[in-house]
């Protein structure tokens, strides 16, 4: 990412990302939306660089581009400034594809004497914006008294009297129902990565949030031996949720299975002398995981970052939303449930439309007869399936 500086205002750059936030909420409960990436301070588009959104719309096979200009202080309409802009933006972008907005916080008397001065007139758009991306917000138009700028205005859209940052906050949690994903969490994530902040990525964060009361928190692991143990790890891996029976100890033996499965991440001495320590990671671990592009301070972190990555299932509490892992099944995230009446729970998890697992019976019986295998009259052992 090219970050061109900015709003030098703290103010400013945190409306920046709470915008973002915003867009990204939007466009993840917009079920017509395929895909997304968003920019922050993207040079390529000034001067509407502020927030940059790339949208793969469901049935095309083109990104709409939206270039935003976002505004939650006092401002001088720069008109000349947005046209010259614009002009050297569409000769690399097709114009059809891109639309050019102005978010601000004022409302449009604040901006009324400016416009006059440009000899701009600036009404309600009496038509919804069809490619609007803040759930059919209102927009504002404005056209030149010689018809100057041309093109530009047609494509040019005035969302004014905008939500300022703590308002947005409080639309996004009441909408989500949680904390949503912080500043700090979005400027992090602008600055270890190019690619722009993806559908997956921002769901992601929002399902962590979800989910973090009722994460099981890591305890020491109990090691045994038997060859079930990578075969219950393939297991977990392939259904969405797994459900087992709370009995004495069964979270030792549940990151047992877990540890064998990332023996290249961490092993299970290390594992037990850091639960001693508050689950707290040594530097010299620490450093190891860094080659791996891990980045955990405590053994909790290390374990949500390996489901992050489809390594390991996550371990959670019996009263677990089981709502919140139907909305967000397309992550193909993986889930193990501890509970003390899994017959119950099974039939729970199926009305959910989850994929679950209690024990082999609850396995496709192509896979069951892959497992099992014959050797008849010594000749070399083959499965069943076969």
């Amino acid at each position: 990412m090219v970050s061109t500086g900015g709003t030098d205002i703290d103010k400013g750059r945190k409306y920046e990302l709470s915008v973002i936030a915003l867009i990204a909420s939007s466009l993840s409960q917009n079920e017509s939306v395929e895909d997304y990436h968003i920019f922050s301070n993207e040079k390529k588009y000034l001067p509407f660089d502020d927030v940059v959104a790339k949208v793969l719309f469901k049935g095309s096979e083109q990104e709409q581009i939206y270039a935003i200009q976002t505004k939650c202080g006092r401002d001088q309409f720069n008109l000349d400034k947005y046209f010259e802009g614009y002009k050297k933006i569409i000769e690399q972008e097709d114009k059809t594809t891109i639309q050019f907005w102005y978010l601000a916080v004022r409302n449009v008397e604040y901006f009324q004497n400016q416009f006059t001065q440009k000899g701009l007139t600036c009404a309600e758009r009496s038509v919804v914006n069809p490619k609007d991306i803040l759930n059919n917000t209102k927009s504002y138009s404005l056209q030149h008294s010689k018809g100057k700028y041309a093109g530009f205005l047609d494509n040019f859209y005035l969302y004014l009297n905008q939500p300022d940052t703590q308002k947005i906050r409080e639309k996004l949690e009441q909408e989500w129902k949680v904390n949503v994903p912080s500043h700090s969490y979005i400027e992090k994530y602008f600055t270890n990565t190019t690619e722009g902040l993806s559908k997956t990525s921002f769901e992601h964060e929002l399902l962590k949030i979800r989910l973090s009361n009722y994460i099981v928190t890591p305890t020491k692991a109990i090691s045994f031996q038997h060859e079930a143990v990578a075969e219950w790890n393939r297991l977990t891996l392939e259904r969405d949720v797994t459900i087992v029976r709370n009995e004495s100890n069964i979270e030792g033996y549940l990151f047992g299975c877990i540890l064998k499965n990332i023996s290249d991440v961490i092993d299970i001495i290390h594992w037990n002398s850091f639960i001693d320590n508050d689950g707290k990671l040594n530097s010299w671990v620490k450093q190891r995981l860094q080659v791996k592009l891990y980045k955990a301070e405590t053994l909790r972190d290390l374990i949500i970052q390996l489901w992050e990555e489809n390594e390991i299932p996550l371990l959670l509490k019996t009263d677990a939303l089981l709502p919140v892992l139907k909305e967000f099944r397309h992550l193909k995230k993986r889930f193990i449930i501890i509970d003390s009446n899994p017959t119950k729970r099974y039939r729970e998890i199926e009305s959910c439309e989850l994929k679950v697992f209690r024990h082999l019976g609850d396995v496709a019986d192509k896979e069951m007869m892959k497992c099992i295998t014959v050797s008849l009259q010594c000749r070399k052992p083959t499965s069943l399936f076969e």
